[in-house]
Order: C-alpha cells, then sequence, then structure tokens
C-alpha cells in the first residue's frame, strides 16, 4: 500500500512539473501584434507604359528604407503608400539575380519590422505571410514553413517555401514567425491558375539583410559566377 502511494505520489509530481513547464513556455511566447507588424508593411505602385501595377514593401529603418522584391518596380516610378499617405521612393539599388530591392523615402520615426535572429528555422514551424494581395490592403494568412533551400531553378537563392495563402500583390511582402520577426521576404509562388496554391517562396532573413546591406553601401551587390544556368521565374 506504501509503495502503491509512494508511485501514485511521484506520478503526480511529474506530471504537475510538465504541465508546469509547458504553461511557462507558453507564457514565454509573446502574442503577435499583427497591427504593430502590419504597420511596417506598405504598398507599393509602379508605373510602366502599360499602366500601374502594385506588390508589397517592408520598412526595415525608422528613417525609411524599405526593401521589396525588384520584379515589383515594373517602372521607372514607383510611389509607396503607408497609412493613406503617398510618397516618391527613390530606388537605391538591386539585386536581380535575388529579385530584391531597396527603396528610401523621406519620412522619418516609421515603425520598421524586426528581423529574427534564430539560427535555425523549423520545418512545421508556424508563419503568417503579410502583404497586399490583389491591392485589397494589409492582410496576414496563416501557415507552416514547408522547405528550405529550395531553388526554384536558380541556384543562387536558396529560399524558403510555405503553405501560407500568398497572391497577387504579396510580392515583396513579410514572412514572419510566431514572434513577429522577419524570416523571410516573399518573392514568387508556384501556381497553375496564378493564384494560391499553397506552394509560395521566400528569401530568408538572414540573406535579405546581407544583400540589403551591402547595396546600401555600394549600391549593387558584386558577384562572381562560374559557369551558367537557366533562370525561369514564377513571379506574382
Amino acid at each position: 500500500m506504501k509503495n502503491l502511494f509512494l508511485l501514485i505520489l511521484f506520478f503526480g509530481i511529474f506530471f504537475g512539473a510538465q504541465f508546469v513547464y509547458f504553461e511557462n513556455r507558453l507564457s514565454d511566447q509573446k502574442e503577435i501584434n499583427f497591427d504593430d507588424v502590419s504597420a511596417s508593411i506598405v504598398t507599393i505602385e509602379s508605373i510602366n507604359n502599360r499602366g500601374k501595377s502594385f506588390g508589397s514593401g517592408v520598412i526595415i529603418s525608422d528613417d525609411g528604407y524599405i526593401i521589396t522584391a525588384f520584379h515589383v518596380l515594373s517602372g521607372n516610378l514607383s510611389t509607396v503608400k503607408i497609412s493613406g499617405k503617398s510618397y516618391l521612393a527613390n530606388l537605391i539599388g538591386f539585386d536581380e539575380y535575388a529579385d530584391l530591392a531597396v527603396l528610401k523615402i523621406n519620412e522619418q520615426d516609421l515603425k520598421h519590422i524586426e528581423f529574427s535572429d534564430e539560427e535555425e528555422l523549423k520545418i512545421g514551424q508556424t508563419v503568417y505571410a503579410i502583404g497586399n494581395p490583389y491591392n485589397l490592403g494589409t492582410s496576414v494568412s496563416r501557415g507552416i514553413l514547408s522547405a528550405t533551400g529550395r531553388n526554384f531553378g536558380n541556384p543562387y537563392l536558396d529560399i524558403i517555401q510555405t503553405d501560407a495563402a500568398i497572391n497577387k500583390g504579396n510580392s515583396g511582402g513579410a514572412l514572419i514567425n510566431i514572434n513577429g520577426e522577419l524570416i523571410g521576404l516573399s518573392t514568387l509562388i508556384a501556381s497553375a491558375s496564378g493564384g494560391s496554391d499553397g506552394v509560395g517562396f521566400a528569401l530568408p532573413s538572414e540573406k535579405v539583410l546581407s544583400i540589403t546591406n551591402e547595396i546600401i553601401k555600394y549600391g549593387k551587390v558584386n558577384r562572381a559566377w562560374l559557369g551558367d544556368f537557366t533562370f525561369r521565374r514564377g513571379f506574382f
């Protein structure tokens, strides 16, 4: 009888400790303030001889530096819209191979996104895509990180795959983790219909930060290539 009592007591302490552990883990995870994160997402309009095109961008500094997908900038004139206010954007530079461009607007005290310092992304982790699908305004979709190390026809990219709904207009928007931090920049989709088929891609934040810093510093990215490859895009 004594042994049974001790066994019950042991399991009670064990499972109680596990419950407290997981409860503390959940409480340690800060809840995402999507209004706060969305304040760093902008709408980008580009004008060319065929009319207007639109996409998304991400504010990365409080003094007006913005990153977006290079293919969003289909014309010479790009306008950035933040909370209904329009700004004429200056193109600082771009990396066509990575499909990334850096813009600058004349504004201060902007809400900028935080970059993730995670050393390793985990397959299956929850992610959120934030952008301007179909030019409807800033929207959030939820999914998981489906894969890493994809190249989608371009060995330079080494991109992230997600099943979070990404559509036309999300290009240049943010892919964030459960802490509201940037883990990738949405760049393209694999789709037969032109809409979200659950296979979207984003340039990892580590590579985004490295390329962006080089563009801001030098106005371009210096790169040497050995050999040839065929690069086919699936932009949106």
